[in-house]
């Protein structure tokens, strides 16, 4: 009993001391607020900022989009050690508040990362900031179900058909 007490009180000191804002799985845009280059992204002000977490059974996605002035980048640290960078765009495209319309354009840097089942945590941060300050969009939505491509799928047969086709050798 107290090897499973010290045991817990051990995981207890090993987890951040903050909380964390728990993102929705189901595609609606949260917005979040940034500073200068290197700091790192809140949830503008929201209870348990700037830590997000995602807890679901299925296979998740991340997309996260700049907004409003073109010209940020973001990193994504995912689990306290995968990083992901957003794309790099210049700035100088016409504002758009619309984050399914930044996220579409390919005018305001984007990002979207698959995750696997389960509990994931992620901090963002500012990698580029050229007005030193903004805010951004980020959603989780559920991964698309990959489907095997009918083509690839014949050319498997096709293989399949010449090996059993092929002449045997006898020695």
């Amino acid at each position: 009993m107290r090897r499973l007490f010290l045991a817990l009180a051990l995981l207890a000191l090993a987890l951040p001391a903050r909380a964390a804002t728990f993102l929705p799985i189901g595609g609606a845009w949260t917005p979040f607020c940034f500073g200068a280059a290197g700091g790192e992204a809140d949830g503008c002000g929201a209870p348990g900022s700037p830590f997000f977490a995602i807890a679901g059974g299925t296979t998740t996605t991340i997309e996260v989009t700049d907004a409003f002035l073109s010209g940020d980048r973001f990193r994504l640290v995912l689990n306290g050690f995968e990083v992901f960078l957003s794309s790099l765009v210049p700035q100088g495209a016409p504002s758009e508040s619309d984050p399914d319309a930044a996220f579409a354009s390919g005018l305001f840097s984007r990002l979207a990362v698959t995750l696997d089942p389960g509990f994931n945590d992620f901090a963002l941060f500012v990698e580029d900031s050229p007005f030193g300050a903004g805010q951004g969009f980020i959603r989780v939505v559920n991964a698309p179900t990959p489907v095997p491509a009918p083509a690839a799928l014949g050319l498997l047969a096709l293989g399949l058909l010449g090996l059993a086709a092929r002449p045997r050798r006898m020695d």
